[in-house]
């Protein structure tokens, strides 16, 4: 189920980026900084704490997680920097 939920969520992104005009990617790019930020504030101390309790596997998971999760928050930001040039 949340594999199609995301699939959707993939494809509604793709449609903005190719039909929406400037000012909608942009406003698109923030929220999805704010999107990703809240996993910060509401799960990824929890998930951090499972890791060291070695509830999670592979081990360290949870700093894989920061690196993708920081990456995709620097994309979209880069990304809308980039649109006002």
């Amino acid at each position: 189920m949340l594999g199609w939920q995301l699939n959707k969520f993939i494809a509604l992104l793709i449609v903005i980026l190719i039909t929406a005009e400037q000012n909608t990617k942009i406003l698109a790019g923030i929220v999805m900084i704010c999107s990703i930020a809240t996993f910060f504030w509401k799960l990824f101390s929890i998930i951090r704490k499972m890791d060291k309790a070695s509830q999670i596997t592979p081990k360290n998971y949870s700093n894989l997680l920061f690196i993708m999760i920081l990456g995709m928050i620097i994309g979209f930001f880069i990304g809308i920097i980039l649109a006002f040039v």
